[in-house]
């Protein structure tokens, strides 16, 4: 069984060669490292160089968190263009803009900038032939019709839009967007104990659209909740959803790797 964690972050310290260790010994062997602002775009590229045994693509792009700032359109323009020029630089395969999204739970008072920025994102990702990874929370509706407007511009057969990362929505806005090509990734928050509307949903989700992720360092899936999360954790996970989906633990990983590759072109 092999398992491939789609969404795991960085920081100068995290995740170090013992995370790296655990992963490879719980068969999560390859990973997606992905940013969300200046800083986290640079870890992710001096991860890539530093455990190419693992991670099999970057996603470079800018947050909600950005929005929270001074906020101009230029020059977030520029400081994306300078890490995927890094990236060429060094050789580093960028397979998705992410981590982006909208998120109006938290951030409520920075609607319209939240707005420009994804629009943004979203319209760069299919210029460039690239698929989003999407955080959506309580903005459902505004983040349904940025995909709309800009899905209508894919020109490249075969490509997939995105993932909507750490799905935590409703069943209808996840038809919405698989309808649209997109996948469903899970997190460790399918096994919390309070989550039975989520699991209800994941039921219904075509095993061929789902992927599976930690969103390392954060939300440890049980039994490792109140720990820093790691992609060896990412078996829980794929167990939880085998019990849903009553299948095995080798299908769903099996299904899930063959997904992220479609989904991020991988090799």
């Amino acid at each position: 069984m092999q398992l491939i964690d789609t969404h795991v972050h960085f920081d100068d310290s995290y995740p170090d060669d013992k995370n790296i260790q655990r992963s490879l010994e719980n068969n999560v062997c390859r990973w997606i490292a992905v940013g969300g602002d200046e800083k986290s775009n640079k870890c992710v590229l001096n991860a890539a160089i530093k455990y190419p045994q693992v991670i099999s693509g970057v996603a470079i792009g800018m947050d909600r968190s950005v929005a929270r700032k001074v906020f101009d359109i230029n020059r977030i323009a520029t400081k994306i263009e300078s890490s995927f020029s890094e990236a060429k630089n060094r050789k580093i395969r960028v397979c998705a803009i992410g981590e982006i999204g909208m998120d109006y739970y938290y951030d409520s008072e920075c609607k319209r900038a939240q707005i420009d920025l994804f629009d943004f994102q979203v319209d760069l990702a299919f210029k460039l032939n690239l698929p989003v990874i999407v955080h959506v929370r309580d903005a459902e509706t505004d983040v349904m019709g940025i995909l709309k407007r800009n899905v209508k511009n894919i020109k490249l057969a075969n490509f997939y839009p995105g993932v909507i990362h750490s799905f935590t929505g409703e069943y209808e806005f996840a038809e919405q967007v698989l309808d649209m090509g997109f996948f469903i990734s899970f997190s460790g928050i399918l096994t919390f104990k309070n989550a039975d509307r989520l699991r209800n949903t994941a039921r219904k989700i075509p095993v061929d659209r789902m992927l599976i992720e930690t969103d390392t360092p954060y939300l440890s899936p049980v039994p490792f909740r109140g720990k820093i999360n790691e992609p060896a954790f990412l078996v829980k996970i794929a167990e939880k959803l085998a019990e849903i989906k009553k299948c095995s633990p080798e299908e769903i990983a099996s299904a899930t790797w063959n997904n992220a590759i479609k989904l991020f072109r991988l090799t």
